[in-house]
């Protein structure tokens, strides 16, 4: 019983560390995104606040128009965006295994983001997308319904959109 036990754990560290380096690397892949495009100039990445409760933000992009939270997600497979309950299901290999939603990892951080502005008496728009980091694409079952998904490539064309989409809000001193 010791070594199952044993050999259990293990096996959920050595996921759990796998994991840990797939997002890492996914990161990297975005923040390569923004140095080498030139993008936007004012990008924060694994930013820790406190607003009504801790939250993380995988990446900030921070304008004059608007914020964009990107929910950086390196995660391979055939993926589908469930409801009821909201969750994200892959299945790679025969094998399915469920994941808390992207999507709702993103609104919460968005709204926990807004609250924190709030708290800071800054008004500006806060938007998001859940932002694809595979070096390959994966094939999307089921979309989200509420928020984009984007693959690295189509990020420069969203945050195009966005800026010509928005007004200038915030001036140099803000």
């Amino acid at each position: 019983m010791l070594n199952r036990f044993t050999v259990d754990n293990l096996e959920f560290v050595e996921m759990k560390w796998k994991a840990i380096l797939a997002g890492d690397a996914g990161e990297m892949r975005l923040r390569r995104l923004f140095d080498n495009y030139c993008i936007a100039k004012n990008v924060l990445f694994d930013i820790s606040l406190h607003a009504v409760g801790k939250f993380q933000i995988d990446c900030l992009v921070v304008t004059e128009r608007f914020l964009l939270v990107l929910e950086s997600k390196n995660i391979t497979g055939e993926l589908s965006f469930e409801e009821n309950p909201t969750r994200l299901v892959r299945v790679r290999e025969g094998i399915a295994t469920t994941f808390e939603s992207p999507e709702v990892q993103l609104e919460r951080n968005m709204h926990l983001l807004q609250q924190w502005l709030i708290q800071h008496d800054i008004k500006i728009p806060v938007i998001g997308a859940i932002a694809w980091t595979t070096s390959s694409y994966p094939l999307i079952i089921k979309s989200p319904k509420r928020q984009p998904l984007l693959f690295l490539s189509m990020i420069p064309t969203f945050y195009a959109q966005q800026q010509a989409r928005f007004p200038k809000t915030l001036t140099q001193d803000d």
